[in-house]
């Protein structure tokens, strides 16, 4: 099962979906447009980048 983080910042076409690095168990989020799309972001206390971006913004 894939689980959806939102819409891609980068290409705007893309979902993010959730990925772990297996060596250290980070949590991380890519485009499923990789590898025409190359954003990857953190994944940090459940948000996303942009989901920090917007709460600090706002």
């Amino acid at each position: 099962m894939v689980h959806k983080a939102g819409r891609c910042p980068r290409c705007r076409t893309g979902d993010l979906v959730y990925r772990t690095l297996e060596l250290t168990g980070d949590v991380y989020t890519v485009c499923e447009n990789y590898p025409r799309c190359s954003y990857v972001g953190d994944f940090q206390d459940g948000q996303t980048d942009s989901d920090r971006t917007h709460n600090q913004a706002g």
